[in-house]
């Protein structure tokens, strides 16, 4: 089948607004005004939701006998009708879905697709969820006979061989076309030199071909070489042809409390980051080139896994970690029957669970990248014994499609201080017909105003240690029984389950980022620990301020009341800067070749330092605070790995550290100059070393752009930066940045890494964070593009990028 991009050429209708032309992916959630009293609105960042259209025309030629659509993803309770009739929905905001028009469009003619879009019932998600098709939308056309869109899976039978089989779905065909039906391979590696390859055996299993090849000279898909292939299979009959293509990788897995997990038969740790799968400024909206770089940026972190938090990854994030080589743990829902929020998908748990795991599991398979699926995460149904049901048949789903990769489920441990009651589970209150005004306000959460609830959240990883290994065996063991690996979120003192129970194999489904340098040591020598997902690694959007750092008498607070936009957590801002917590995960992989220098900052020194266990630190990567700060004491942090560091101030050594848990503190007089690191190790070889300096008087607005050529269509990441003459990034200058763009691009987001927003994403102004500000530029077509940026008396910085 024809296989299209269908993004372009769409218009959105807002109640009380004018239509306006988009091209996908959308996200109506980021164009709402935040509400500062919106109820539950530390969620979802205080945006509310509401409800909208997408209406597209477009022509089928008549020759078409198939038409199918395929929407990644829209955020909710989306209702598709073509030509006036509603031929489809789906309640799940992360579900992806194909709707067959094929019965319902005129050929030849134009036909009108509307999409609506149901976001009123909130709260429904305890992270920013976005609103509308926030992901990508495919046209597939064709003939009556044809390979099923997304309808070819290879399955490694023995990666050393490099023996597959091949599974080729074929829709439209009756037995007679069987007798007739024909097909020819091709084997393509990335740089699209043909690859050889043997047929060893090839049958029909109903609608079914399949084909076992070998390859020759093969390479096998793994993090570290993430070696891919493209098949293209030709279905032929009588005169008519459809061809498909799929990208594939040589990938096998293994499992066992003895050997822990291993991939093509090396024993494999994974060193995970927990995602959401906002992109920052972008709000929800997916783009092929944002998940590419928000892999490879996680993967100069030293992360080699993602665990999708928690819900169904798109497909550019499963492309992106095919072709980067990053591992992930596929997870389905956050919530089964108990609900979490009023409106969450609890609601149509009962009706669609197994439908819309399905479909994760049908996409999930094709990629190599995966390597787990997870059930579920923290369900309140753990309570009651009808989740034991529950579990089992989410695995069985699983298994009954994909049994090449094993099962997990995070568990909230202090849900397993009691049995589970024998009791049905409690209805609802709420329905999801229930008329809700998703802009009223409310009061404000007891985890922004509670002096109780933000003292319990304080002390949470003490109050974690009052679940026993004997207690949470005892109270959750059928659970358990119907898992490959048992998910422990904020378990790690848990492992004497494996003890009482050697068939246990365990994954830390999430852990804290202040004890990353505790948790990875044990993880690593652990046979049957598979490995540690922290929980983040990129900050996110809602949760809003559940690591962001406070001062000096600012009473403690887990959420952070509007104008706090993010959860303030993770090694990489809402902007791509790998922030202090990175550079310190990635020194305790054991993969920093040089220490890293961070600075407490300055303006607060001396203050007392309020954090949550979702931040391991508030360091910054800066000696330029400015000469109002000279005398004052820096706390200066050196992560690095090896035995010891050096720091030197200005050619002379203050004195050598032991590093503990690759992390090392002096106390630091500020004053202009230079600060060096030098780590050692235990026999006093240098191992690295590395500055900062602090910044000249004079002030500059400079630009700094990702990539100086951007293919039409696709987006870039621009920086507006506050330096000296020298290029030096003043971390404690922030002043307010407009920028324009003119030429063959447009304007799609700015902001910072900053969990405070005092300007909305979509306009074209930013206040720069320690010195930064961010715009996201999509290029149109072939030309040039200028983008400039402004702020107050400096001169202004321009930078021209070409469009290819």
């Amino acid at each position: 089948m024809i296989q299209q991009n269908f993004n372009a050429d769409w218009k959105f209708y807002k109640e009380g607004e004018e239509t306006k032309k988009i091209t996908l992916p959308h996200d109506a959630m980021l164009e709402e005004k935040r509400i500062p009293d919106l109820i539950a609105g530390e969620n979802s960042a205080y945006f509310p939701g509401g409800k909208y259209a997408y209406e597209k025309d477009f022509n089928i030629p008549e020759e078409m006998e198939c038409v199918q659509l395929y929407f990644d993803g829209i955020y909710q309770k989306a209702k598709i009708k073509l030509n006036g009739k509603q031929i489809a929905e789906q309640m799940n905001g992360y579900t992806g879905f194909f709707v067959d028009l094929t019965e319902h469009m005129i050929r030849g003619k134009t036909n009108r697709l509307r999409v609506t879009v149901d976001n009123t019932q909130v709260p429904n998600s305890r992270w920013y969820t976005g609103s509308g098709i926030y992901r990508d939308v495919t046209l597939y056309a064709g003939n009556r006979l044809h390979i099923r869109p997304k309808g070819i899976e290879v399955c490694t039978v023995d990666e050393k061989k490099a023996e597959f089989e091949i599974y080729i779905c074929v829709e439209g065909m009756s037995e007679e076309d069987k007798e007739k039906i024909s097909f020819e391979f091709k084997i393509l590696d990335m740089d699209n030199g043909a690859q050889h390859f043997q047929i060893l055996d090839k049958r029909w299993t109903d609608n079914v071909y399949t084909v076992r090849m070998k390859q020759e000279s093969a390479q096998e898909w793994s993090s570290e070489t993430p070696v891919c292939y493209m098949l293209e299979a030709k279905m032929k009959k009588d005169n008519a042809a459809d061809v498909q293509t799929t990208r594939y990788g040589l990938r096998k897995l293994a499992w066992d409390p003895e050997n822990g997990l291993s991939v093509n038969g090396a024993e494999t740790k994974l060193r995970g980051a927990c995602i959401h799968h906002d992109n920052g400024i972008l709000g929800a909206k997916e783009y092929e080139e944002a998940e590419l770089r928000r892999v490879r940026i996680l993967k100069e972190c030293g992360y080699n896994a993602v665990r999708m938090a928690h819900n169904e990854p798109s497909e550019a994030l499963l492309d992106a970690c095919d072709r980067l080589g990053m591992y992930v743990m596929a997870e389905f829902s956050d919530v089964w029957k108990v609900a979490k929020n009023p409106y969450d998908y609890s609601l149509y748990f009962r009706e669609h669970a197994e439908q819309d795991l399905s479909a994760m599991i049908q996409k999930c398979k094709r990629h190599p990248s995966v390597v787990m699926y997870s059930i579920g995460n923290e369900v309140y149904d753990t309570k009651w014994t009808d989740s034991i049901c529950t579990c089992e048949k989410l695995a069985h789903v699983i298994r009954s499609i994909d049994d090449t990769r094993p099962v997990t489920m995070g568990f909230n441990i202090l849900g397993a201080l009691s049995p589970p009651k024998n009791k049905e589970i409690p209805q609802a209150k709420e329905s999801e017909k229930d008329v809700v005004d998703p802009r009223r306000k409310g009061k404000e959460s007891s985890l922004v105003s509670s002096k109780l609830m933000n003292t319990v959240v304080m002390y949470l990883p003490k109050i974690m240690q009052l679940v026993k290994p004997k207690v949470l065996e005892k109270n959750t063991a059928p659970l358990f029984d119907s898992l490959d690996i048992v998910g422990l979120n904020y378990g790690t003192h848990l492992y004497g389950i494996h003890e009482i129970n050697p068939d246990r194999l365990i994954v830390n489904t999430e852990t804290f980022p202040s004890q990353i340098g505790k948790t990875w040591r044990v993880t690593e020598k652990t046979k049957y620990v598979v490995g540690d997902f922290m929980w983040t690694g990129w900050d996110h959007l809602g949760e809003c301020g559940v690591g962001v750092v406070e001062y000096g008498k600012t009473s403690r607070r887990l959420n952070k009341p509007y104008p706090c936009i993010a959860g303030g957590v993770g090694s990489v801002n809402l902007v791509g800067e790998i922030e202090a917590q990175g550079w310190y995960t990635k020194a305790v992989f054991g993969m920093l070749d040089r220490p890293y220098i961070g600075v407490r900052p300055l303006p607060h020194a001396g203050e007392k330092r309020k954090m949550s266990n979702w931040r391991g630190t508030d360091a910054v990567n800066s000696w330029a605070w400015g000469k109002q700060y000279y005398g004052r004491q820096a706390k200066v942090e050196i992560y690095s790995s090896g035995y010891q560091v050096e720091l030197i101030q200005n050619g002379k050594s203050l004195g050598r550290s032991l590093l503990k848990e690759c992390k090392a503190e002096f106390d630091v007089p500020y004053e202009a100059g230079e600060l060096e690191a030098v780590s050692y190790d235990e026999q006093g070889t240098e191992l690295g070393r590395s500055c900062l300096k602090s910044a000249g008087d004079q002030s500059r607005l400079t630009l700094r752009t990702e990539k100086q050529q951007i293919p039409s269509g696709e987006i870039v990441y621009v920086f507006a930066e506050l330096t000296d003459e020298h290029g030096i990034r003043k971390g404690n200058e922030d002043t307010e940045v407009v920028f324009t763009v003119n030429g063959d691009g447009e304007l799609l987001a700015t902001g910072s890494g900053s969990p405070w927003a005092e300007y909305p994403y979509t306009g074209n102004k930013a206040k720069t964070w320690y010195g930064t500000a961010a715009a996201v530029i999509r290029a149109k077509k072939k030309g040039t593009v200028k983008i400039t940026a402004a702020a107050g008396d400096m001169k202004a910085a321009e930078i021209i990028l070409s469009v290819v």
